[in-house]
């Protein structure tokens, strides 16, 4: 629910709703008990590796890392600090089944961990889970928790996250539409955070009287 009215602010150009009530959202996610975290209290399924042996780890992450010809120790640690709750291993693997660095690559591994990073408030995660889900979306659902995350992340700040939001409205991307003033907005927040692109692109829309 949360997430869809985030969206929704999004794409009817309330941005600066947006960013004053995100805190007020987050306050009210604490209140509600919060949902089991992936194999919490859960007996995860047993998983068939190329090898014949079997892992009761993460399913779409852990199984990657120990079938898919990881590093072993860097792996297995990084997986132990992420399992307590670093967001940082967490980032750490998401970006190495997403590059192939050290494993096998693997999106469902990779969106797996930087979804669990988002989800515990990762900025970084947040943007990058943002741009996986946009890209990959086919559904109008799929696209509004993909301008979630991006929303999320450049709510807490994070200028490149609002500096893509501007540009994926001015040029209609990943089956959008085209809303110059919603992108003009995105693009001051992004100037504001620090982002010179931000004003450039701002400013470049307002030459062209994209918006009025």
């Amino acid at each position: 629910m949360v997430r869809s009215v985030c969206a929704t602010f999004v794409l009817t150009g309330a941005m600066t709703v947006l960013f004053a009530t995100l805190s007020t959202l987050r306050m009210a996610d604490a209140a509600v008990p919060a949902k089991a975290s992936h194999g919490a209290g859960m007996a995860t399924p047993a998983t068939e590796c190329p090898g014949g042996h079997q892992s009761r780890q993460h399913p779409a992450a852990r199984d990657a890392a120990e079938c898919n010809g990881a590093q072993p120790n860097l792996i297995a640690t990084l997986r132990h600090r992420a399992e307590h709750g670093d967001v940082e291993a967490m980032f750490e693997l998401a970006n190495r089944f997403d590059e192939g660095a050290g494993v096998r690559a693997d999106a469902a591994a990779a969106t797996a961990f930087f979804t669990a990073g988002a989800e515990h408030g990762h900025v970084p995660s947040q943007h990058h889970l943002g741009l996986r889900l946009l890209k990959a979306a086919r559904t109008e659902d799929a696209r509004l928790e993909g301008l979630y995350w991006l929303g999320s992340a450049a709510g807490e700040g994070h200028g490149l996250s609002a500096l893509v939001l501007g540009y994926v409205f001015e040029k209609g991307k990943f089956g959008l539409e085209v809303d110059y003033c919603i992108a003009r907005q995105w693009y001051e927040a992004s100037s504001m955070l620090g982002l010179s692109e931000g004003e450039t692109f701002r400013e470049r829309l307002t030459q062209r009287n994209a918006c009025r």
